[in-house]
């Protein structure tokens, strides 16, 4: 059980750096949100093997023996706000087409730097929220 409660404390301390709640890693991993709970907390280290490797790529880390993170936590939290500005960006234009305004491409990238932005240095809330 030793190794298990390490990587569990490894993947709670990264859940806590990313600012993600339980119930977003449920969300992005599929693993019901009481599971990922108990499993994080070393409450209850029964876990299967898939929900481990759900729960680690939903932090976007894996289980290697070393622990491996796939992104620095800095660089899974840019790409979850590029992935986040590009859909809202989405939403917008499409609704600006129906309306018949065009936004060139200039305008749109830097309203899509700018969500970036704000994403990233406002709530952890706002960034994993979909």
């Amino acid at each position: 059980m030793y190794e298990l409660e390490r990587i569990a404390n490894f993947l709670s301390e990264r859940r806590e750096q990313l600012g993600m709640s339980d119930y977003d890693i449920a969300r992005f991993s599929g693993v019901s949100q009481p599971t990922v709970y108990r499993f994080l907390s070393c409450e209850n280290l029964s876990i299967s093997a898939r929900n481990l490797i759900k729960i680690a790529q939903a932090l976007g880390s894996d289980i290697s023996p070393d622990l491996h993170e796939t992104y620095t936590v800095d660089e899974y939290r840019e790409k979850r706000a590029h992935y986040k500005a590009e859909k809202i960006i989405n939403a917008a234009q499409a609704t600006s087409a129906l309306e018949g305004q065009n936004v060139n491409s200039e305008t749109l990238q830097s309203m899509k730097k700018n969500l970036i932005h704000k994403l990233l240095a406002g709530s952890p809330k706002k960034l994993w929220s979909d």
